[in-house]
């Protein structure tokens, strides 16, 4: 029985999900596993472990209830877990990237997402300082338009007219 946190990014394309996975282990305390997806699927999934493990279990506090509708992060993994979830958006663009996490028990496949919540990576990331997440709540954060062009010649954009 493991604390799952799936990720989702429609961004990321197969052949990125590797360095993307090499990235976040070489920098922080985290490991992405990318998972196999249908290729009629666009993006790429993954799984967010603690350290070596595959499951998210580390994170938890140590009082943290497994059918209460929040889980309960322990205070000194919830910076990792954003500076983590942050390299992930960065990553994932402007599709956005979808988390949830959900306690894995004695059925083979997960329940059903219980709810969606659609999110700013700032809402979010305020939610996982708090140290809460939901249980079995699919959030979709919304990713960060490119940055437009930089005008380089210094010429001021004259208005259409």
């Amino acid at each position: 029985m493991c604390l799952i946190i799936e990720l989702e990014a429609p961004g990321i394309s197969r052949r990125e999900a590797g360095s993307v996975s090499k990235g976040l282990r070489k920098e922080h305390k985290f490991t992405l596993y990318a998972q196999r997806v249908p290729k009629e699927v666009m993006g790429s999934s993954f799984l967010l472990g603690a350290g070596t493990e595959r499951c998210a279990c580390a994170l938890l506090a140590k009082d943290a209830d497994t059918n209460a509708r929040e889980f309960v992060l322990k205070a000194k993994s919830v910076s990792g877990l954003e500076t983590a979830l942050r390299y992930f958006s960065n990553r994932a663009g402007s599709h956005g990237f979808s988390v949830r996490a959900w306690w894995h028990g004695e059925a083979r496949e997960p329940a059903r997402p219980r709810t969606a919540r659609v999110a700013t990576l700032d809402s979010f990331l305020k939610a996982i300082r708090a140290g809460r997440i939901g249980n079995n709540v699919t959030y979709q954060v919304k990713g960060m338009p490119p940055n437009p062009p930089l005008n380089l010649t210094g010429a001021q954009n004259a208005p259409a007219g």
